[in-house]
Order: structure tokens, then C-alpha cells, then sequence
């Protein structure tokens, strides 16, 4: 009896997950205000920014900067030195 039941159970656990995943990814999907930005403003966000560096004998000016991850940056090297 036990063994007709075995296969019964695994449909409902695969029917369970199956069902389970698909809730997940109607909670993650993007609403209306979460929407991609408009096409402009992805063209807009590709201009690099421009870093300027000074380098001297012994120094670089600024020492340090921070830039935003997967954005197009131009480098300007200047040698004051």
C-alpha cells in the first residue's frame, strides 16, 4: 500500500516547488515604478566621466578618487613632474 503512495507523494512535492518557484518570480519581477529607464536616459549615462591626474615627481593629485561600477570613464594623465 505504501508502495503505490511513493510516487503520489513525489508529484505533490515536485508540484510544491514547482509551484513555489513561480510565485517567486511573480514577487521579483519589476512593477510599473521600477520600470528600466527610458532610452535617453541610458544613452545620457554612457558618457564617461572625465578624471583628471596630476602626477608629479613624487605625488599623484587627487591621491584617491571613486568612481560608480560598469560606467565609461576617461582617463586624463597630466605630468607636471
Amino acid at each position: 500500500m505504501l508502495r503505490n503512495r511513493i510516487p503520489a507523494i513525489g508529484f505533490h512535492v515536485a508540484a510544491l516547488w514547482l509551484l513555489s518557484s513561480c510565485a517567486n518570480q511573480a514577487a521579483t519581477s519589476p512593477t510599473p515604478s521600477q520600470a528600466p529607464p527610458p532610452a535617453q536616459a541610458l544613452v545620457a549615462s554612457l558618457e564617461p566621466t572625465t578624471v583628471t591626474v596630476v602626477m608629479g615627481d613624487h605625488y599623484f593629485q587627487p591621491a584617491t578618487f571613486t568612481l560608480k561600477a560598469g560606467q565609461p570613464v576617461r582617463l586624463e594623465m597630466q605630468n607636471k613632474g
